[in-house]
């Protein structure tokens, strides 16, 4: 699971706190968006700390990971 914990840069960056699933800290993880900017439907950790993003767009479905 992860919160949003800050954002930055005008609304261009955002901090996430990562947590495992009983809850505890486990790290943090600053994204950084580029324009163009879309809404994303869904998004998602995996157990190795990578964000994913899903989202459909001009009839194509889009996942994306944040580095």
């Amino acid at each position: 699971e992860f919160y949003i914990w800050e954002t930055e840069n005008d609304g261009n960056s955002v901090k996430l706190q990562v947590h495992d699933k009983d809850g505890s800290h486990v790290n943090n993880i600053r994204l950084t968006f580029t324009p163009p900017r879309g809404q994303w439907r869904e998004t998602y950790i995996d157990s190795e700390d990578n964000i994913y993003s899903f989202r459909i767009r001009n009839g194509f479905a889009e996942i994306y990971q944040w580095k």
